[in-house]
């Protein structure tokens, strides 16, 4: 994987800004300076820091949620809150989803992932 693709996945910040902290030295891969955003590293083996802190790899991102009353089960809307207006900024990732569905009157217990399998395992009838 490309080191600036991993930061980026990673939420170190835009492509743009990635770019700026690899070419001003913040950027570390075991241990030698990453010159290049290009440059090919394996997430589950190499290490890599920005300045003195380690970023790890996360491919996926599980979430257990008390839905509550008034909220509706979706990404997005533009005249109801959602459960994904309920994340804080550090933990919102725009590629997590909801699985299942509960109703907008209801109180529930709800799995937000961004693990598309997981879901489908979970949601798919063969399974139940």
């Amino acid at each position: 994987m490309r080191v600036d693709k991993f930061l980026h996945a990673m939420r170190i910040g835009t492509r743009t800004q990635v770019r700026r902290l690899i070419k001003d030295g913040h950027i570390t891969a075991n241990g030698e300076p990453v010159i290049s955003g290009k440059q090919q590293i394996n997430p589950g083996s190499d290490t890599v820091f920005l300045d003195d802190v380690q970023v790890r790899y996360q491919q996926y991102f599980y979430y257990v949620m008390n839905k509550p009353v008034g909220v509706i089960t979706a990404t997005t809307d533009s005249a109801a809150k959602t459960v994904m207006d309920l994340f804080n900024t550090t933990d919102f990732r725009d590629d997590l989803f909801p699985v299942g569905r509960l109703d907008k009157d209801t109180e529930g217990i709800l799995v937000i992932t961004n693990d598309g399998a997981l879901s489908h395992d979970l949601l798919s009838v063969s399974y139940t």
